[in-house]
């Protein structure tokens, strides 16, 4: 959160996989309960309706504003990001990130279902706030995560920022941005996911839920048996092959270009791709866009 004249700009970036702040994060997930639920853990109560946050993990949407859930978790990413800074009250600028390949295309949509409310009024954890919405700027995902390398960024770099929905991949040519080399590709940790419950189900006729296998590849250990672990790297390494394999589509070349692995799947690939290390940089705080939008 930075403080501008009196207005709290808030970063938000607004993955497939988790909502991110400057200090906050949780998964991209929620649920609507019809009443005030019995265990409230991160509730919003906005407009009447009572939202349990980070429960129900949100299936992948080409446009982000094609509901209301994203609207509802900005605002919980918002307030999470609020109460950190104990700021209940006040004016407020929406910083938000978006794939790269969908900016042209969506940008103005996501601004405008951003600020569609000038004043927010509800609770959360809680909590009361009554924030007013004046107004919202839009960068591309991944690329605010590199500022604070920007003075390295000469000769040829790509960046590839790897969330759970899709890969973003920029490539930057002495610092500067080619707009002609940028793309989205769905080709996020959520693929590496559905690839592992398949292999697991052809092996062993049976699986553990996605977020055992997610917590796996976060931690890097696991109570599963190590027959289990063994499918589960082996995947993660071919998973790895296919995300090198896109990345030369458009022009990475290890020998020539330094990587810079943005986004939770950067972790995985730091563990599992084989790439040498002295060649890639890898961001692996997954807050660090938002601290930068």
């Amino acid at each position: 959160m930075i403080d501008y004249k009196g207005t709290k700009i808030v970063g938000v970036d607004m993955g497939y996989g988790n909502m991110k702040t400057a200090k906050t994060h949780f998964p991209t997930a929620l649920r609507e309960y019809p009443d005030k639920p019995t265990f409230p853990g991160d509730l919003l109560i906005f407009d009447g309706k009572y939202y349990k946050i980070g429960e129900s993990r949100k299936a992948f949407i080409i446009s982000k504003t094609d509901d209301d859930d994203f609207y509802i978790l900005t605002i919980a990413a918002i307030a999470a990001e609020c109460l950190v800074n104990k700021v209940y009250t006040g004016n407020i600028c929406i910083a938000a990130g978006l794939p790269v390949s969908y900016m042209k295309s969506q940008r103005g949509e996501l601004k405008d279902y951003l600020t569609r409310s000038k004043r927010l009024i509800f609770e959360y954890c809680g909590r009361q706030f009554d924030l007013n919405i004046v107004g919202c700027k839009v960068y591309p995902q991944g690329y605010p995560a590199v500022l604070s390398h920007m003075n390295d960024l000469v000769g040829t770099n790509m960046i590839a920022d790897i969330g759970n929905g899709t890969i973003n991949i920029m490539n930057i040519r002495d610092k500067k941005v080619d707009e002609t080399k940028c793309v989205t590709v769905r080709l996020g940790v959520s693929v590496l996911l559905t690839m592992c419950e398949n292999i697991l189900m052809e092996y062993f006729g049976k699986c553990p839920q996605s977020e055992v296998i997610e917590d796996f590849f976060i931690r890097g250990t696991s109570d599963m048996t190590s027959e289990y672990t063994a499918v589960l790297e082996k995947t993660a390494h071919e998973y790895c092959v296919k995300i090198i394999d896109t990345l030369s589509q458009y022009g990475y070349d290890p020998d020539f270009m330094k990587l810079y692995a943005v986004g939770g799947g950067g972790k995985i690939f730091k563990r599992y791709s084989g790439v040498d290390p002295d060649r890639v940089v890898y961001i692996d705080d997954i807050c660090a866009a938002a601290k930068r939008l």
